[in-house]
């Protein structure tokens, strides 16, 4: 059984006793004592709004030794003493009133009273929660055009149960659900919305369901970057119980910013609430909270710090568990592939941390501080904290948003002038004045190719290409990047080209990573006379290549796949390779290429890519009888 000094929250409870007596027969008439309460504050979650769970007034009833009771006893003062307690062992339950009289929150704590002696005991309280005790959760959200929402659903999970879904009603940009049958307790909250363009949002948040009242949501999906955030204000001294009158200092460590502060227990907002000029004279036992705000920033969360002032013994109840999260670390924006170390100060220490990224569990991270980014996609995210303490859940949420790094194009040609490639075999191998195009002649084990020098430093790279194959046999055309080899045997050195081979009329990609892993992608079709316009992309990142070929505006083949090991900075040469190709000899495979570039980083995330020139569905291609 619990007794003697306990903490809770902040504070450190106090239980008070003195001779009297209480209406029933105690186990010694002189053994006797009283005890006082001092009650607690809250911050935010989805919960009903601060005046609805505001607890005004408590009721406190007991059993002791030998069948002794205490009978309600009704208090409204955040300290107050219950006298005539007989000597003995005791569990006090204390619930917390709103101001109708229901009882919203409640809580118990075993107390020894000694005769004569203080005894100091808490109690913390817990939203009130038992059979039949439900309240209602509602979710509105809202979106402006150029959104276009479709969906919107989501889970319900209580702490230790089973969740349950729900779909809201979408009318025009607004979205609403509600449910009145929630049982009283915490619950995770996961939404998601879907974007007429198939992109999906997904947030995660902490609800706390109270007797009778309702626990809105009220959400906006938006697409822009999030505004730079504002630090909660910090107070000086901080929370405690103190002897005499305490002067308190605000501040907030962001820049040019306005601060407000309330000492009623109310949560103050940019419009409300006292500005901040002096430091706070707190000459009784009472609650700070404070916010931060700047034209252009978002608004801080709510600071909370709880004074107890010339403490003389007693209970101090602790409402329920409503703490504020704040964090520190957080930068937005970060390039793509870069991370950053986020960490979170919650105001009452919490017994565990879940971290969320765009609604998803981030495994691992269970603890203060969590390290974002990293493959993370280009865009704007979200990232949730879920903190716990016993059944009771509460969150933060901040945003940033993953830039893409400056893309270098190392090389770009159309071919409208001679761009001069090395080459081996200028027959086969040479730029057409008369079409603009570059002019290749591939048969089996030529050993020769046709490449220019690209100044490749490792790293993600991306090269397009245009291909029309003119005349087909056994022979293939190699287009793509190669090591100093300029080698298309997959047995030697780094490369990643596109083959397109003439004999079983296909297109796919080969990639050799610098380790000497191989990785072939799936087929496509090939057809002769017809453009193919080709895109191969490597992350170096997530280590993924991909290879993206269309013809005639549609799709033929699209395909990614890990490269194990990537490639070093080796890939210097691109262009056409014709070493080790498997065909009969003397059989030839003719293509025109256009439209050449190569550009250095880029990431799988960028799709649309500014090209320098692409080919009708239909071409008149006048093609020289002799090369």
């Amino acid at each position: 059984m619990k007794r003697a000094t306990m903490i809770a929250g902040l504070f450190i409870l106090v239980l008070a006793f003195s001779l009297s007596g209480c209406g029933f027969s105690p186990e010694k008439t002189d053994g006797i004592g009283n005890v006082t309460l001092v009650m607690g504050s809250g911050a935010k979650t989805i919960q009903p709004a601060d005046a609805s769970i505001t607890v005004t007034g408590y009721s406190v009833t007991g059993t002791g030794p030998a069948g002794a009771t205490l009978s309600s006893t009704a208090q409204t003062s955040t300290t107050f003493t219950i006298s005539n307690l007989s000597a003995g062992d005791w569990t006090l339950t204390v619930n917390g009133n709103d101001t109708t009289g229901t009882t919203i929150a409640t809580g118990s704590v075993a107390v020894t009273i000694i005769a004569g002696t203080t005894v100091y005991a808490g109690v913390t309280l817990a939203p009130f929660s038992g059979a039949g005790v439900t309240g209602t959760f509602t979710m509105a959200a809202n979106w402006t055009a150029p959104l276009v929402v479709t969906q919107v659903s989501g889970t319900i999970t209580p702490v230790g149960g089973t969740e349950q879904s729900f779909s809201a009603t979408i009318s025009g940009s607004t979205a609403n659900y509600s449910i009145a049958t929630l049982a009283a307790g915490s619950y995770i909250v996961l939404l998601n919305a879907t974007e007429s363009g198939g992109e999906t949002f997904r947030s995660i948040y902490a609800l706390r369901v109270y007797k009778n009242l309702v626990s809105p949501l009220s959400i906006a999906f938006v697409k822009a970057d999030f505004m730079k955030p504002t630090a909660m204000p910090t107070f000086t001294p901080g929370a405690g119980t103190y002897e005499g009158t305490q002067a308190v200092t605000i501040t907030s460590t962001s820049p040019g910013v306005s601060i407000r502060y309330t000492t009623d227990g109310s949560s103050p907002t940019a419009t409300t609430g006292t500005i901040y000029e002096v430091p706070v004279s707190v000459t009784s036992t009472k609650t700070l909270k404070a916010i931060a705000y700047r034209t252009g920033w978002t608004t801080s969360s709510v600071a909370s710090a709880a004074y107890i002032i010339n403490g003389n013994g007693g209970i101090t109840v602790t409402n329920p568990w409503n703490p504020t999260i704040t964090f520190s670390g957080q930068q937005s924006p970060i390039a793509y592939g870069s991370s950053m170390t986020v960490t979170a100060t919650v105001t009452s220490l919490p017994d565990s941390y879940a971290w969320y990224l765009d609604g998803t569990q981030i495994a691992g991270a269970t603890s203060a501080t969590v390290t974002l980014g990293g493959s993370a996609f280009i865009g704007s995210h979200v990232v949730t904290l879920i903190v716990a303490k016993g059944t009771s859940l509460a969150s933060e949420q901040f945003g940033f948003t993953v830039e893409a790094p400056p893309t270098n194009v190392l090389y770009n040609t159309d071919f409208s002038t001679n761009p001069n490639w090395d080459t081996n075999n200028s027959s086969r191998y040479h730029w057409d004045s008369s079409t603009k195009t570059y002019y290749t002649e591939n048969y089996t084990n030529s050993g020769n190719w046709a490449t220019t020098t690209v100044n490749y430093s490792g790293g993600s790279f991306q090269y397009t290409v245009d291909v029309m194959p003119t005349e087909r046999d056994t022979g293939d055309v190699c287009f793509g990047l190669f090591d100093q080899n300029r080698n298309s045997n997959s047995n030697i050195g780094e490369k990643a080209y596109v083959l397109l081979g003439g004999y079983s009329p296909v297109v796919y990609l080969i990639a050799v990573s610098q380790t000497g892993s191989v990785c072939e992608s799936t087929k496509g079709t090939m057809q002769v006379n017809k453009w193919h316009s080709i895109t191969v992309t490597y992350d170096a990142i997530t280590k993924k290549i991909s290879i993206e070929v269309k013809r005639d505006g549609q799709s033929v083949l699209s395909w990614s796949g890990i490269i194990s090991g990537g490639f070093s900075s080796s890939l210097d040469y691109l262009g056409v390779s014709m070493n080790g190709s498997w065909s009969t000899s003397g059989r030839f495979e003719k293509a025109f290429i256009d439209n050449v570039k190569l550009s250095s980083p880029v990431t799988l995330s960028l799709l649309e890519q500014n090209r320098v020139g692409s080919h009708p569905s239909v071409r008149t291609l006048i093609i020289p009888q002799v090369f």
